[in-house]
């Protein structure tokens, strides 16, 4: 058997497929010797019952035989009796032949007690007939014909009768005990073939065994190898498959083993390249977040504090504009050297994908916040310090400069996923020391309750939109110079059901910035298109301007909506005018000018709103599809007060008129400043002078006043 574990694959096989064939010889060869042995013992008894029968019908014939021939004895003359005789003693040698036959039989010690009686019986009933029959010769010879007669026919007669009568008892006593050997013939076929049925199942129990076996010593090793492979394949490049006794398995197992080490040195080699920052040597954001998770661990046992911070070159772009992408990779691996040799240990270092540089430094003891407060700010200091030396590029000086974000732990994040948040916060410090030109900022916790509420804000503009809790409001825009109402530019307020009233100023940068600005864009023209074909209904004039967004002439399909809203509404295009800021569109670029055509195409007329703040050339402004300047209101506020900023107004207005422009102006809050216009020549005029922006209802109310005014 323990050669047979030790054994291989083929071993085993051919090992069990010789044991079972030598099962089934065996079994073969022990079926056919009991056949055999079956078959004989029935010939046997065939062939005694077919010798007992002869032999007892032998008896009988010759008896009967010698018995008419006492017939022919008694009337034959004594001369033709010799043949008579010869006759009788062929039978008798016959009879006793048969008798001898039987006897010989009867001498068996295994033949039945009932058989021995019975031919002892024959025996004595063949004495008295042979005894009787002597005595029926005896009396022929004698030449007593009669009482030869009598003889034969009476004691003679009766003794051949008792005979047959014996015959036929030890006839039906032997075919008793022959029936008895054929049903013990019978018993052994069954009892054979139980054997053979024992002997068949025991082979199969020990092939089914001996199958198990095997098939446990070869199937076990593979499914060990398997799960093993499984494991390896799953990435678990550590596991190692146990050697086994099975050689073909064993060896499958040693290559995979080996395998699993060739690939987990390439694994780790590829996972460390792409952990690792190429240029620095410090680790990508993912181990960065797993290392600096590890520190914090060991950095909390200790009870000690820790500060995430995340620098970023100033002047990057210019750098690299200059001097080429080489320098700035120079300036990187330079600035790395320094951070590694200055700051405390231990450290973890990383580079995030935008090129920032992020290092978890260790602080002092968990005491106060009021340390951390302290202790941080130097630390930052004296790394940047460090860092901002002059660099050299092939000779080239140059001052480096490095803003710096920090977040500090515990105090702005601890828990499993510390490191993340740290991460997030630093770089949000970082971004707004960017935004506030200051050179470091450490995380301020309310700035997450603001982003929470610009989340919340956005979810609520999402629902205003849907419930029609915005308003629209129009502010009047007259004619300079007669003072006649042309239309009304249209504002947006929201009236928040929990912050109340809220002016644009409030959420329509945050609109912007999220894009929810275009669908407040498109709530705003269907509003004003309802109520331009309001007043076209009841014959009132007038234009409604609507602020649009450079987000929105980023949308291809604005030109078609909006002229199927104004046929749909029935309104002239031209009764509404669609405003776009000049820095909006000077930030855009050229990309915005095919919507404004498109537009412009369709009937509606364009204006540029908040002109004088956008810095565009008259190259620009000529290429625009618009109709109206709307000059700031920082030109216009207090222009009466320095003839210079009258002058600066006039050259607008002029620059207006010479594009063949309307010039409005907007702001207009006390009579000087109107005069000031009126005199620089401004068209159209908008403000609080003339009014302030009404609800709808108010602004109908207000037209005919400004009518009779005009």
């Amino acid at each position: 058997m323990m050669f047979l574990l030790r054994s291989s694959i083929g071993a085993r096989l051919r090992l069990s497929y010789l044991v079972l064939l030598s099962l089934v010889l065996v079994l073969a060869a022990v079926g056919l010797n009991r056949l055999d042995h079956l078959s004989r013992a029935l010939k046997d008894v065939v062939a005694e019952m077919t010798q007992g029968q002869a032999r007892v019908e032998s008896i009988n014939a010759n008896a009967e035989v010698a018995a008419r021939k006492l017939l022919v004895l008694i009337g034959a003359p004594r001369e033709g009796r010799v043949s008579a005789y010869a006759a009788i003693d062929a039978a008798n040698e016959r009879l006793d032949e048969a008798m001898r036959a039987l006897a010989a039989r009867s001498a068996d010690d295994e033949l039945a007690p009932d058989v021995k009686a019975a031919f002892a019986d024959v025996e004595q009933r063949l004495a008295d007939y042979r005894s009787r029959y002597a005595a029926n010769v005896d009396l022929i010879e004698a030449n007593n014909v009669d009482a030869a007669r009598r003889q034969l026919s009476g004691d003679t007669e009766a003794a051949l009768a008792r005979l047959t009568e014996a015959l036929a008892r030890y006839s039906g006593a032997e075919q008793h005990a022959l029936v008895a050997r054929s049903q013990d013939v019978s018993a052994l076929a069954v009892r054979d073939r139980q054997i053979v049925l024992g002997l068949c199942i025991a082979s199969l129990l020990l092939g089914l065994v001996l199958a198990a076996l095997i098939t446990r010593g070869i199937v076990q090793p593979l499914e060990q190898t398997q799960q093993g492979a499984g494991r390896i394949a799953a990435g678990h490049y550590e596991h190692r498959i146990t050697p086994c006794a099975v050689k073909e398995v064993d060896q499958l197992g040693e290559s995979l083993n080996q395998l699993a080490a060739a690939v987990a040195d390439r694994e780790a080699a590829r996972v460390h390249a792409a952990e690792t920052d190429a240029l620095t040597q410090f680790a990508r954001q993912p181990r960065f977040l797993r290392e600096g998770q590890a520190l914090l661990s060991q950095l909390s046992h200790q009870g000690r504090q820790a500060m995430l911070a995340c620098l970023d070159v100033d002047r990057l772009k210019p750098i690299n504009a200059l001097l080429g992408f080489e320098a700035g990779d120079a300036l990187f691996q330079t600035l790395a050297q320094r951070l590694s040799a200055v700051a405390p240990t231990p450290a973890v270092f990383g580079r995030l994908s935008g090129g920032a540089i992020v290092a978890l430094l260790p602080l002092g003891a968990q005491a106060a916040e009021s340390d951390a407060d302290a202790e941080q700010p130097a630390l930052t200091s004296s790394l940047q310090q460090a860092l901002e030396l002059p660099a050299e590029w092939r000779g080239q000086s140059f001052d480096v400069s490095v803003t710096v974000g920090a977040a500090v732990y515990p105090a702005d994040g601890a828990g499993p996923q510390a490191m993340g948040l740290l991460l997030r916060r630093a770089e949000a410090a970082m971004y707004a020391a960017k935004r506030l030109k200051v050179r470091s900022l450490r995380y301020d916790p309310t700035w997450e309750s603001a982003r929470a509420s610009h989340l919340s804000l956005l979810s609520d503009l999402r629902q205003a939109l849907a419930e029609n809790q915005l308003v629209q409001v129009l502010q009047p825009k007259i004619d300079a110079a007669s003072g006649a109402l042309l239309g009304a530019e249209a504002l947006v307020r929201w009236q928040h059901p929990q912050r109340g009233f809220m002016s644009p100023a409030e959420f329509i940068p945050f609109a912007e910035s999220t894009g929810r600005i275009r669908d407040i864009t498109r709530w705003m023209l269907r509003r004003a298109i309802t109520n331009l074909a309001a007043w076209q209904a009841e014959g009132r004039p007038g234009y409604i301007g609507v602020n649009i967004s450079t987000l929105d002439l980023a949308d291809a399909d604005l030109p078609a909506w909006l002229a199927a809203e104004l046929a749909k509404a029935g309104v002239a295009p031209g009764r509404l005018q669609l405003e776009v800021t000049e820095s909006g569109l000077m930030a855009a670029g050229r990309g915005p000018v095919e919507v404004m055509a498109a537009l412009r195409a369709i009937g509606v007329s364009l204006a540029i709103d908040d002109f004088g703040t956008g810095q565009s050339s008259l190259a620009y402004l000529q290429k625009l599809p618009v109709d109206e300047l709307k000059v700031d209101r920082s030109f216009v506020d207090r222009v009466d007060r320095e003839p210079r900023r009258q002058a600066l107004l006039q050259s607008i207005i002029d620059v207006g008129r010479s594009l063949g422009l309307t010039v409005t102006a907007e702001g207009v809050e006390t009579p000087e400043e109107l005069a000031v216009l009126r005199r620089c020549g401004a068209d159209v005029l908008q403000g609080f002078l003339i009014s302030r922006p009404l609800d709808e209802a108010a602004y109908a109310a207000w037209q005919p006043r400004a009518l009779e005014a005009a």
